[in-house]
């Protein structure tokens, strides 16, 4: 494959911070499987005046999908607040380098000769990039070019996260994020040490048929709305601690169930968040349950 150049500008900018966390957050975590064969929640009850819905999206998957499915479409027109992660924003390219780039070390020092030259020849089979092009960023980006290249090879289409926000604010919706820029940036580079996200990115190099096989898998259970099919597909969370765990995931979700209420109470909303956060005891379809909702699946068909 021929080698690329200048990467810096087509995977420096905000819609590469949800890429990374719907990978780590899909292919890291152990879902639970209770009757979660669904992308799209309606939230009632308790005092809310309108219903407001919760939505999983798959940051590697572009806008065509959610083009396919009227139903997601009929939902979010009739809400006001459209919530997301974070609110995103063309400025945010230049915080997202200086967070990912290593200050103090570079991928060659961080693994073996050996182990540099592997990784080197995955990135360029599917990305056509050269390492020596990234070997001052964090382990934990370069990841995302492997995931990217295997689920959507040559795909320039809006990311859906991106995709809600750009509507709602065409359609002259309110739109609020969960967390800050900040908190992204801290869940998506300082989860854990430099060493262990190198130790990652060999291991998905070495083990690239798996690896591929697991993302393909993961791919295909999101697309057919099956959470339950995506919980199964997980392979590899051994990867990461259980405290690894709870920062990408459930002190998030627990985080996020103490903003909701409010902001469901003033208007109805549209909440779109990586489905990695929906299923499982605590996940936010139950917490919200937990809170006192009502909250049941859409079928998108």
């Amino acid at each position: 494959m021929k080698t690329r150049s200048n990467p810096w500008k087509a995977y420096l900018y905000p819609m590469k911070i949800q890429i990374v966390i719907a990978l780590l957050l899909l292919s890291g975590i152990k879902l639970y499987s209770q009757s979660n064969n669904s992308l799209l929640w309606e939230i009632n009850g308790k005092d809310l005046k309108s219903p407001s819905f919760l939505f999983g999206t798959y940051h590697l998957i572009t806008s065509t999908f959610i083009d396919s499915f009227p139903v997601i479409q009929k939902r979010f027109s009739v809400t006001g607040n459209v919530i997301g992660e974070m609110v995103l924003t063309t400025s945010m390219s230049q915080k997202l380098m200086e967070a990912a780039i290593m200050k103090d070390s570079t991928l060659d020092q961080l693994m073996s000769k050996e182990d540099y030259k592997i990784v080197g020849d995955y990135l360029m089979e599917t990305s056509g990039y050269n390492i020596s092009l990234f070997n001052k960023m964090k382990p934990v980006l370069v990841g995302t070019l492997f995931y990217k290249a295997v689920i959507t090879p040559g795909d320039t289409g809006k990311p859906m996260d991106i995709y809600f926000q750009e509507m709602a604010k065409r359609d002259g919706k309110l739109v609020s994020g969960l967390e800050s820029m900040d908190e992204q940036l801290g869940i998506l580079f300082n989860n854990s040490s430099l060493k262990r996200q190198a130790e990652v990115l060999v291991k998905t190099a070495k083990e690239k048929d798996k690896s591929s096989a697991e993302l393909n898998k993961m791919n295909s259970c999101y697309r057919a709305g099956n959470l339950d099919c995506l919980a199964e597909s997980i392979q590899m969370e051994e990867e990461y601690t259980k405290e690894e765990k709870d920062k990408l995931l459930y002190s998030r979700n627990r985080a996020w169930i103490k903003l909701l209420p409010m902001m469901m109470k003033e208007q109805s909303c549209f909440i779109a968040v990586g489905a990695g956060h929906l299923p499982g005891k605590e996940g936010l379809i139950e917490l919200l349950r937990g809170a006192g909702y009502s909250v049941k699946s859409i079928s998108l068909k």
